[in-house]
């Protein structure tokens, strides 16, 4: 057992009376290292060391810390760095340049690696890593910066990555992650963004074995990102640009895609997918936009994309190999919804202009359902059987369209051109056919 404890402002009394350092190194076992540099006033660093390498290991076996302290720009340091290692192998750098930075970093297991750079006054980091091969990344510029990163799980089998970069002040990062080969990427630039990665992986005997893949990139003030993920093989990915947007993803089972990205302000996307291969994106550009996609299933498939100010999309799959877009655009004021229960449906709903409202509902298998409107134009759509098709197309204002088919195979085809039409069906039974054309002459 071996203690050095040392008082660097002893050693500089003679050149700088005020700079009141503190270091505190324990050390256990064997090949364990520590570099230290600390200038200005009042840097602390405290550093633990437990070695389990075996005396043949001299090359890799010990742990390393590297503390670099500074004041930056600031007249007063007063930074603090903790460093807890137990295990072999294991490497810790942190760079401090500023004021009352805290920086703490602990590492159980092997082969691990941790790297914090903080630039600016009272920014906050923690890192905790258990297990083997995880590696974490957290920088910090600004002021008033908090960033939080777990990463555990059975030795060899992590290989965990975590990345964190803020640029700015009051920004906050947690990413935890549980299981083998998980990656998250945090980039926050701006004021006051949130975003939360919570990401587990079960293991399974594979060659070609991932676990869970998370990115946020938010530029802007006050956005909010949160990513959830269990299983194997999920890929999520939330890009915010503007102020006050919300976005959160949620997948369960393996192999699920999701994406969301937003540009302007206080706009919000909500992705939950639980099943297996199944793939979710939502866009948006404007403000006060609000999208939501839910899938339950298997390779189901859902695009909502929305322009302009105050659009209102939702699309809800259950069942597999569905697929369901909604595009609304060139106006203000939209609203639509699709919800198809079953297999292998197909919905497309596209408006276009002002104050439009869709409603389509497919319950069944192979049922298809098109939608397209203009201004002021209303939908109401059902499908309640299998092999339904229905096809609906509006060019002009205050149109509406009503109907329902129930059964098997039914088709529905309606177009209105102008102002002011209203078309109303209802079929039950089999292999109906229904060909309706409403025209007027356009203003």
């Amino acid at each position: 057992m071996r203690k050095l404890t040392l008082t660097v402002a002893a050693l500089l009394a003679t050149t700088c009376l005020f700079a009141q350092h503190v270091n505190n190194t324990n050390q256990s076992g064997r090949y364990n290292t520590v570099n230290l540099n600390q200038s200005g006033t009042d840097q602390k660093s405290t550093i633990n060391q437990t070695s389990t390498a075996s005396i043949v290991e001299f090359i890799l076996g010990g742990n390393h810390a590297v503390v670099n302290q500074s004041n930056g720009s600031f007249n007063n340091g007063k930074n603090e760095s903790t460093i807890s290692q137990n295990g072999k192998a294991n490497l810790v750098e942190v760079d401090q340049a500023g004021k009352k930075n805290t920086s703490e970093a602990s590492q159980t297991g092997n082969y691990q690696t941790i790297d914090v750079s903080q630039t600016g006054k009272q920014n906050e980091s923690g890192v905790m890593q258990s297990g083997g091969f995880n590696s974490a990344d957290a920088t910090q510029n600004g002021e008033f910066n908090t960033s939080m990163i777990t990463q555990s799980g059975a030795f060899l089998l992590n290989r965990n990555e975590a990345s964190v970069e803020q640029i700015g002040d009051n920004n906050a990062s947690m990413v935890a992650q549980s299981g083998p080969k998980n990656d998250a990427d945090v980039s926050q630039s701006g004021n006051g963004n949130k975003s939360m990665v919570d990401q587990t992986s079960h293991f399974v005997l594979s060659f070609t074995y991932d676990g869970e893949d998370a990115t946020v990139n938010q530029n802007g003030d006050g956005n909010e990102a949160i990513i959830v993920q269990d299983g194997r093989r999920d890929d999520a990915e939330i890009n915010q640009t503007g102020d006050d947007n919300w976005a959160k993803v949620k997948q369960s089972g393996n192999s699920n895609d999701a994406e969301v990205n937003q540009t302007g302000d206080d706009n919000g996307a909500k992705i939950k997918q639980n099943g297996d291969d199944n793939d979710a994106e939502i866009n948006q550009s404007g403000d006060d936009n609000w999208a939501k996609i839910k899938q339950t299933g298997d390779d189901n498939e859902a695009v909502i994309t929305q322009t302009s100010d105050d659009n209102w999309a939702k699309i809800k799959q259950t069942g597999d190999d569905n697929w369901g877009s909604i595009y609304q655009g060139g106006g203000d004021d939209n609203s639509a919804k699709l919800v198809q229960n079953g297999d292998d449906n197909w919905g497309k709903l596209h408006q276009w202009g002002s104050n439009n409202e869709l409603v389509a509902k497919q319950m069944g298998d192979d049922n298809k359902i098109t939608g397209v409107g203009n201004v002021g134009d209303v939908y109401g759509a059902a499908q309640a059987g299998n092999n339904n098709e229905a096809s609906l197309m509006q060019n002009g204002d205050n149109n509406r369209i009503d109907f329902f088919q129930q059964g098997n195979n039914n088709q529905y085809n309606v177009t209105q051109t102008g102002n002011g039409h209203y078309d109303m069906i209802h079929q039950n039974g089999n292999s109906n056919v229904v060909n309706a054309v409403q025209s007027s002459p356009m203003p």
